[in-house]
């Protein structure tokens, strides 16, 4: 009788055992699956991506720090044509007042 009782217990404790272990297994399973299946195959698209992120960032195509670099040129520039065009105006200014100095004249000669 008592071996009787040894024998269910073990079996029932061999049951949970296989139970927990099963469904240990499954879910290893599924999580090998899920990382073969894919996580390996974007690790495998990711690598070549970053060597080119990292080949195009060394190179500086197109590069931030060139165009920040290129910034103040820019901005002396601009400057420099507005000046210009400022001085510009003021010429042709000048040359509208001596213009009209001039036709002033030529008609109170007249």
């Amino acid at each position: 009788m008592i071996s009787g009782i040894v024998s269910l217990v073990v079996g029932l404790i061999g049951t949970v055992v296989a139970i927990i272990v099963g469904t240990v297994g499954s879910v290893v399973g599924l999580i090998v699956a899920i990382v073969v299946g894919i996580i390996v195959p974007l690790i495998i698209l990711a690598v070549p991506l970053f060597l080119i992120m990292a080949v195009v960032w060394l190179l500086g195509l197109p590069s931030a720090r060139r165009a920040r670099r290129c910034e103040p040129d820019d901005t002396r520039i601009m400057q420099d044509i507005n000046r210009g065009l400022a001085r510009m105006e003021n010429r042709l200014n000048s040359l509208e007042t001596i213009m009209m100095d001039d036709d002033a004249r030529t008609q109170s000669v007249r």
